[in-house]
């Protein structure tokens, strides 16, 4: 069991826990509220340029299914995201999430 607050646990894989207790490890508390550094991405680079047919592809074939596909540099840096399912984009919206922040563990 893995504690996700002070009232709750969820199971989680072994490598999820093992990333959960090196990020405790390391000082963060999962009782503070999560602050993500966010930087602009330029919408033209060279990365995203190139993945953007897959990705637009990829979200044609999974379309309706509860998935994200997101497109991050070699610093975790998200530079795209895409949905394939508006429940999928809530929540992700809702942690958050968007091209800019980085998502290093």
């Amino acid at each position: 069991m893995l504690s996700s607050s002070a009232h709750s646990t969820v199971d989680a894989r072994p490598e999820i826990a093992s990333s959960w207790m090196r990020s405790q490890l390391s000082g963060l508390d999962c009782a503070t509220t999560l602050k993500l550094d966010r930087i602009d991405v330029a919408p033209d680079g060279c990365l995203r340029r190139a993945a953007t047919p897959v990705l637009e592809r990829v979200c044609r074939e999974f379309d309706g299914a509860p998935l994200v596909f997101v497109l991050a540099d070699h610093d975790a840096r998200i530079l795209d995201i895409r949905h394939a399912s508006p429940g999928v984009r809530d929540a992700v919206d809702w942690i958050g999430i968007e091209p800019g922040i980085r998502l290093a563990e």
